[in-house]
């Protein structure tokens, strides 16, 4: 007995959204492990310029960690092909992608859904930035926040 097509349409459906969502990917080994640092914000509407970031990248490409004050959540390495990267020459092979709980900056009631961390290794560091779900422009209420990591080593 052979499946029916809705069946097969739907099972070809689910293949592709998977897919596309993109599991977690392996990291480079120098890339596995935990990660401590900073990260400096760069919307003038945030009075806080810094935030404490805390990582760890698993070597099957799941990310657990805290940025600000807000947890990762669902934490997933993929590679960063987004086409920002790819106009200014991919600064980043990879980006972490993850939901957030708790607000990031809780001094000033900021929280975001979700969060894309781009990240590299480069002499022993993490480099990158990272950006938050939220509109391109508003206030703490609804715009996106974004920033660079800053001393994020191992450790």
């Amino acid at each position: 007995m052979s499946p029916s097509r809705p069946v097969l349409l739907l099972v070809a459906v689910a293949v592709s959204a998977l897919t596309s969502c993109g599991g977690a990917i392996a990291p480079p080994s120098e890339m596995v492990g935990a990660w401590k640092g900073t990260a400096e914000v760069a919307c003038s509407w945030c009075t806080t310029r810094e935030l404490a970031v805390t990582l760890t990248i698993g070597a099957d490409g799941t990310v657990t960690g805290r940025i600000g004050d807000a947890t990762l959540a669902g934490g997933r390495l993929a590679r960063n092909t987004s086409p920002p990267a790819k106009r200014m020459g991919a600064p980043t092979r990879y980006v972490v992608r993850a939901t957030m709980t708790g607000p990031i900056v809780a001094s000033e009631g900021i929280s975001r859904e979700s969060i894309s961390i781009f990240v590299d290794v480069s002499g022993g560091a993490l480099i990158g930035g990272f950006r938050t779900s939220g509109q391109e422009s508003g206030d703490s209420a609804t715009a996106l926040l974004a920033g660079s990591l800053r001393e994020v080593a191992k450790g």
